[in-house]
């Protein structure tokens, strides 16, 4: 009756390690599958949308400044960087709550190109298109309107 007993014991553990490992081995691929590869690389990336092409996925913030008026801080400035694509972005966050008008640029120092001034208004984050700046130093740009009243800074890394 022993053998029987640790027989079935050894059968049950099996079929439920069996079942955990086929579970196991059915999320891996989805959950690789939701990170999906960057759309661009490089100079191919100049001028898009750093979400629209996936960049952003796997980027990070280089440096970040705060953005004041007067002495009292609005938001913050990033420069973020994607290694995947190798491209850098100008992002605006505020953190006060406000909802300003914001504009945002990001330039490569080396050889000059620069994305486009990107504009929003009655919000609280923006950020620009992407430009290559691999081995190069970056400036990102930021700018917040109140009603006439403003701040600007830049963050180089």
């Amino acid at each position: 009756m022993r053998i029987r007993s640790r027989a079935r014991k050894f059968a049950v553990t099996g079929v439920v390690l069996g079942a955990l490992v086929c579970a196991t081995q059915a999320a891996i691929p989805a959950a690789l599958a939701s990170t999906p590869a960057p759309t661009c690389y490089q100079y191919g990336c100049d001028y898009q949308d750093p979400i629209a092409t996936n960049c952003a996925d796997s980027a990070y913030t280089v440096k970040s400044v705060p953005l004041t008026i007067g002495s009292y801080q609005v938001g913050v400035l990033n420069l973020r960087y994607s290694a995947a694509c190798g491209t850098n972005w100008a992002q605006v966050v505020i953190t006060d709550g406000s909802t300003p008008e914001i504009q945002v640029q990001v330039c490569n120092d080396n050889d000059g190109h620069c994305s486009a001034e990107y504009t929003v208004y009655n919000s609280q984050y923006a950020y620009s298109d992407q430009v290559y700046a691999k081995y190069d130093p970056a400036t990102a740009y930021g700018w917040v309107t109140y009603s006439g009243a403003g701040t600007f800074n830049q963050v180089t890394a």
